[in-house]
This record gives structure tokens, sequence and C-alpha cells, in this order.
């Protein structure tokens, strides 16, 4: 299993060095995802990039209207968030896979508003099911974690 250190001090909230910027899907099928699609209008639009091999990262800031308890992001949000982080990485390695279980750790309330860094990355492969792990992190606390398995996407996107 990968063990990645916390994002740098990120007072600037600059990226960690990429190794490549990595575009969107482009398949009809994706864009209108509310994670990370570009066509959806209310969507968060998040472009992921690879940091290096098998693991992604993305800074956002989540809205208020995003909330459920005052001033904290809904935790399905967070989720959502998580899940969408570990799809990018396996689409940054050209694998198109579907969600099989996801299992989200909240390690801290997550604020509104706020600068966040987002990674995901893949922790083992196995013919079409894949491990990954996704992280949500606001400077250097550990705000949330998700382990997830998903399965090889059967279609042609």
């Amino acid at each position: 299993m990968k063990n990645l250190s916390p994002p740098p001090q990120m007072e600037s909230w600059q990226r960690t060095e990429l190794v490549e910027e990595q575009s969107v899907l482009s398949s009809p099928l994706h864009r209108q995802c509310v994670m990370c699609g570009t066509d959806n209008p209310i969507g968060f639009k998040l472009r992921f990039s690879r940091i290096q091999h098998e693991v992604v990262e993305t800074t956002l800031s989540v809205p208020p209207h995003f909330q459920g308890y005052n001033g904290i992001v809904h935790g399905g949000i967070v989720a959502s968030l998580l899940d969408s982080a570990m799809t990018n990485c396996l689409l940054a390695e050209g694998i198109a896979a579907v969600t099989g279980d996801l299992n989200v750790r909240y390690k801290l309330p997550v604020p509104i508003d706020t600068q966040l860094c987002l990674r995901g990355f893949i922790t083992e492969t196995n013919r079409h099911l894949y491990n990954l792990k996704a992280e949500l992190w606001q400077e250097r606390d550990l705000l949330a974690t998700a382990t997830a398995r998903f399965v090889k996407f059967k279609k042609s996107i």
C-alpha cells in the first residue's frame, strides 16, 4: 500500500510538483459527472493532476450550499469527493471502472469555504479489480479517508 506524506504546507495552495496534467475524461458518459464533469452546470468541475505514477491530486473549496451542519461539508459530499479522486486516479492510468464498494472514515469535520487538498491513489490491481485509497486534507490535517474496490467498466466509454 502506498504511504504518501501529507501535502506540503500550503499557505499559497500550490499543488505538488506535477508529473502531468490530466484532462477530464471526454466520454459523453462522464461529462455530466457532478464531481468532475465539464458539462454539469451545478457540478464541482474538479480537475485532477497526476502527481506521480498511480497518484492524482486536486485542490478545491466546497461552497456553503453543500453543507450539512452549519459550516461543515455534508458527509455524502465528502464521500463523493473521495470517490471521484479514486475514479480519476484510474482514469489517469487509462482504466475505466466503477465503484464496487466504498468505505469512508471521517476523522475531522470538513469546513466549507476552505482550501482542501484531495488525493487518490491505486494500492493494488488484480485483473479486473482495483483497490484504491483517497485522502482529503486541510493543510496538515487529514480530514477524511476512503478505501474502495473498483470493477473494470464493461462498456466502452
